[in-house]
């Protein structure tokens, strides 16, 4: 995990979106950065390769952070969501299998869900991958029994 990896940070409050892009970078991710929801959008739609999507609830704009985090899910299903906030979790709105980290935060806290939910994405990755080789396996050694 690390210098490979894109987190997206989505904060309208651009000194705790620069401390935490700073911290994020100081272990290894790379970053984006987008000060409100049709920001972070525009770096969803020109396809930019994003790994974890790390944001605020309230933004500044039209679209707040649950509407970011649908969005980024409906196009990347398995990508992990952080949401933040220093107001009450609606946690109705929030997107399956995502996180919550009320702020205020330790930065550490952030590198460690952002590196936990990397981590395990990859799992489920090399997970699905096992299983299809096992059906692979299954699937030719059922076809030799055929053809002997």
């Amino acid at each position: 995990m690390g210098g490979s990896s894109v987190v997206l940070v989505v904060e309208d409050e651009w000194l705790l979106r620069d401390c935490i892009a700073a911290h994020l970078r100081a272990a290894k991710l790379r970053i984006f950065e987008a000060r409100t929801g049709e920001a972070a959008l525009a770096l969803l739609e020109a396809r930019k390769h994003i790994d974890v999507l790390f944001t605020d609830i309230q933004l500044g704009g039209a679209i707040d952070g649950w509407d970011v985090g649908v969005r980024f899910r409906k196009v990347l299903p398995q990508i992990p969501i952080i949401y933040t906030s220093g107001t009450a979790l609606r946690s109705e709105r929030a997107v399956p299998k995502s996180l919550f980290v009320p702020k205020p935060y330790e930065p550490g806290a952030i590198i460690n869900a952002c590196l936990n939910s990397l981590q395990e994405r990859a799992t489920m990755i090399d997970e699905s991958e096992v299983a299809d080789v096992e059906a692979v396996r299954s699937y030719q050694i059922s076809d030799r029994r055929r053809v002997s």
